[in-house]
């Protein structure tokens, strides 16, 4: 098949070349995923490295010109494949944010089991211990507890609401991220890692749905795909711009 990058005599009916689609700067967070850590992070790290490698296809397609074919099927064949990639990416990343979140929950159930901060017999009794005491002693208390690694208190603790033992939720959660990780070093460095990926993952999202609808540009189907993705995006609570 002859290829050229330049438009035929006949400019009306030959095929042009087309301006390429910046892919967002975004999509290069999986260069920071450790896939080696689970085959959750590694589908994030695949779906969007994999989707740099389409979008780069995807340009150097719109910039070749077959001379043998008119403008109007080969605006056709560009739509057909920016639909293609398009649906490919919206099933990627929600395959992709299914296996994280998969291997996620199986990082917190292992750091959890490191933990083993489950309440005894006496949790009912503490609880109402540390809810008549004042807030200051109750917050000294919490904190002697956690650096103790008293898990009978603790367990009593984080297994229940605030307003049953009356400990302030933000220091429950510091002390306890703080007492995981002195536990539990590996897995909670693990899901630190995962959480970093999801993170990537789901900030890629709204730059994905914007780079999906200019797809289509220097094409007449260019205003409606814009539309249809824009209006898909709105349904997030993502506004994106034709720019």
């Amino acid at each position: 098949m002859a290829f050229t990058t330049s438009p035929t005599a006949n400019f009306a009916t030959s095929p042009v070349a087309l301006a390429p689609i910046e892919l967002p700067g975004k999509v290069n967070y999986h260069m920071a995923m450790n896939p080696e850590l689970s085959s959750g992070i590694k589908a994030a790290k695949d779906f969007l490295s994999g989707t740099l490698e389409k979008a780069n296809g995807f340009n150097k397609r719109r910039g070749m010109v077959d001379e043998r074919i008119t403008r109007g099927m080969n605006e056709h064949q560009i739509v057909l494949l920016a639909d293609k990639i398009g649906e490919e990416t919206t099933i990627g990343y929600e395959k992709a944010k299914s296996a994280l979140a998969t291997s996620t929950a199986n990082v917190e159930a292992r750091l959890e089991l490191r933990v083993a901060l489950t309440p005894t017999a006496n949790a009912a009794e503490i609880r109402s211990v540390m809810r008549a005491m004042k807030p200051a002693e109750r917050s000294a208390a919490l904190a002697a507890a956690f650096e103790a690694g008293d898990k009978e208190i603790l367990g009593a603790v984080v297994s229940s609401p605030a307003f049953i033992h009356g400990c302030d939720p933000e220091q429950v959660t510091t002390l306890r991220e703080v007492y995981n990780r002195k536990v539990a070093y590996v897995e909670h460095s693990e899901l630190d890692e995962h959480r970093k990926a999801t993170r990537y993952l789901e900030d890629s999202f709204p730059a994905l749905g914007s780079w999906k609808a200019r797809l289509y540009r220097g094409t007449k189907n260019h205003a409606a795909k814009f539309a249809e993705n824009k209006a898909i995006m709105a349904s997030y609570g993502i506004d994106i711009s034709d720019d």
